[in-house]
């Protein structure tokens, strides 16, 4: 991003990629995204596995995550908002691995790791739409 007056100069860098407009419900639907609780269906990838020791007990649940977020930010929310947020950000995460799984396809990395998007971006997909209520 450049300064709108001269001289010319960088004010800023942006990654569009990842990033969440500076709204603070989408920094926390992505902590939603990772987070697991009991009852959850099996991990579309393995990767996810590593977050599994908050499905344990004495971990809360999404919406006691979430409501403590509130309180603590002494911001309010509805479930509908929070629903939204919560599959953007795993949207956002199938999309950004789609593009790992092209690059892979191509040949341009051989970790074995995307072998597991072929199926894995299609149920981070059908995880957001169950989220959002689809």
């Amino acid at each position: 991003m450049f300064a709108a007056e001269a001289p010319a100069r960088v004010i800023g860098v942006l990654d569009w990629e990842m990033a969440t407009i500076g709204d603070p419900l989408a920094d926390l639907g992505y902590l939603l995204a990772f987070w697991r609780q009991k009852g959850d269906p099996p991990p579309a990838l393995s990767a996810e596995n590593n977050w599994r020791v908050t499905e344990e007990d004495g971990f809360p649940t999404r919406d006691e995550l979430a409501q403590h977020y509130a309180q603590r930010a002494q911001i309010s929310f509805s479930a509908d908002t929070m629903r939204f947020y919560h599959a953007l950000a795993i949207w956002k995460m199938a999309i950004l691995l789609e593009g790992s799984y092209k690059r892979m396809r191509a040949g341009f990395t051989d970790d074995p790791f995307f072998e597991e998007l072929e199926n894995g971006v299609p149920a981070l997909a059908q995880n957001a739409r169950a989220v959002i209520g689809g």
